[in-house]
């Protein structure tokens, strides 16, 4: 993802950012694909307003291929141990934090086969399943930069394979317009079409809508 591919990303995730941390009190996480932090780890954690985010997007640069399933394990799998975890103490403990995973890319992964995404999603929506976790507990969004038509259709088909198979359906997928900050409706679907059904069907009007007629 180079040039204005790579401008397009930025964007996009300044304005989610910004928008998305101002639900969350404990801030929004980043991870990148090929880029650690000064600290040898993957992630920005905690990042609370657009400034902080715009401080982080100033050290990092595109580079390498796009291993989106090895990342999406990594998230996943912390996240599920801690679900784990808990479930097995249920008068002791309430459940995890559910969690929202928005991811900005502009093509197909670049794993070891192309399947390590999915499988790995669907991995993880069995596991919630066999869990009884709500349904709002995990969702992933993913926002395709670029026109790539075999990226699209690739997303397309993670959209709608969880379904398909009678799975709890936690994932969307949504193309990125470079008026996303003057778009509400857009910006409804992105962050919440992984965890809510309806708006991954009826998209983010039927939230812009509710908000409006009070």
């Amino acid at each position: 993802m180079t040039g204005q591919r790579w401008e397009e990303a930025k964007s996009a995730l300044r304005h989610l950012g910004k928008w998305a941390s101002q639900y969350d009190k404990d801030g929004i996480d980043i991870y990148f694909l090929n880029h650690r932090t000064t600290h040898g780890k993957h992630g920005y954690c905690n990042l609370q307003n657009a400034n902080e985010i715009l401080k982080v997007l100033q050290q990092v640069w595109p580079s390498r291929g796009t291993p989106l399933g090895e990342r999406i394990r990594e998230i996943m799998g912390q996240y599920l141990k801690e679900c784990r975890s808990q479930s097995r103490w249920p008068f002791r403990s309430k459940r995890p934090k559910p969690i929202n995973v928005l991811v900005i890319t502009d093509g197909c992964p670049m794993d070891a086969a192309e399947n390590d995404l999915k499988e790995g999603i669907i991995n993880a929506a069995l596991q919630l399943d066999r869990m009884k976790m709500p349904l709002d507990q995990v969702g992933i969004s993913f926002v395709q930069i670029g026109d790539d038509e075999n990226a699209a259709e690739y997303l397309r088909e993670l959209d709608d394979d969880l379904d398909k198979r009678g799975i709890r359906d936690m994932v969307d997928t949504t193309p990125y317009e470079t008026n996303l900050s003057d778009d509400p409706e857009m910006l409804a679907k992105i962050l919440l079409g992984g965890i809510n059904r309806r708006v991954d069907v009826k998209g983010g009007k039927v939230v812009v809508q509710r908000r409006n007629k009070k």
